[in-house]
């Protein structure tokens, strides 16, 4: 049965949803952020089509893959573009005082949705208009961890999260299996601090884990 406005059926979303064990009240949440990306994404590319029709499992249960690893806390993600996993984090952790997810975009339109998400959802977030290159670290607060899915290679992502990494913060990136090739170019002081966990529910997949620089550098 397919469940009004959304062209998933329950079977599909309990099965992507059960290796999380998630609340009624989070599915709901999840269940309008569905709804509202599909609703834009004819005008707002935010999801590659070919991955529409496995969207819980391909997106949202990838999202929820860094759960085992995060405890609610301060999350700053980077390339939010469609909102995986920052909108999917700032919808499990409504009513965690202690977490907030602020994600950064730098196209109008995809920032323009992560608000709507936002409003729909309740999610417990904000969103940045900035290209991340350019982002203060004062204009987020304390940041817990730093977090991107599908945005760069390795290296990349380990130099733009740097400017908080050497504030405390640790990393966690969605990688595929081809990560290794990308770790040999990663720098020494953070490459002996990282760690791969195997992905939760894709074989192959991994969430690559970086400590702090001053952690790594002890």
């Amino acid at each position: 049965m397919t469940r009004p406005g959304n062209r998933f059926s329950d079977e599909t979303i309990t099965a992507a949803l059960r290796p999380f064990a998630v609340s009624r009240e989070t599915r709901g949440g999840l269940e309008r952020y569905v709804e509202t990306l599909l609703a834009w994404q004819d005008r707002t590319n935010l999801v590659a089509p070919s991955t529409l029709d496995d969207l819980w499992q391909r997106h949202v249960a990838d999202s929820l893959a860094l759960t085992p690893f995060l405890p609610p806390c301060r999350v700053l993600d980077l390339g939010s573009g469609g909102g995986f996993p920052g909108i999917v984090l700032a919808v499990l952790w409504r009513g965690e005082p202690q977490a907030h997810v602020t994600m950064v975009e730098s196209l109008a339109r995809k920032t323009a949705f992560l608000r709507r998400a936002l409003r729909e959802t309740g999610g417990n977030g904000t969103v940045l208009d900035r290209r991340i290159e350019t982002l203060d670290p004062a204009e987020t607060g304390p940041v817990d961890c730093v977090t991107a899915r599908a945005l760069a290679d390795l290296p990349t992502l380990c130099a733009l999260a740097a400017p908080f990494l050497e504030r405390g913060a640790r990393a966690l990136f969605h990688k595929g299996a081809d990560v290794d090739r990308e770790i040999a170019d990663v720098p020494p002081a953070l490459r002996k601090s990282l760690v791969k966990h195997p992905h939760p529910i894709f074989s192959g997949s991994v969430i690559v884990e970086i400590q702090p620089m001053a952690a790594a550098r002890d």
